[in-house]
């Protein structure tokens, strides 16, 4: 998967960056209190970038959190 996203392919998902941006915070906080790896294959380290190439392809999806994870976080 092509390592950059423009804001045409992932502002089409979104009504504007804002939206974009408070959904990839949450989801990426999500990803690391999960431990979860990325769901698309990539080399990126960067949770972020992880997260925005899941967008991109349509894989995003939040992971249940149990309260215990939550409160060791």
């Amino acid at each position: 998967m092509e390592h950059r996203y423009t804001n045409e392919v992932l502002r089409k998902k979104f009504k504007n960056q804002f939206e974009l941006v408070s959904y990839a915070i949450s989801l990426a906080e999500n990803m690391i209190i999960t431990g979860r790896e990325a769901r698309v294959k990539t080399d990126i380290q960067n949770p972020a970038m992880q997260v925005l190439a899941e967008i991109a392809a349509g894989k995003d999806q939040f992971e249940p959190v149990i309260q215990a994870e939550k409160a060791r976080r």
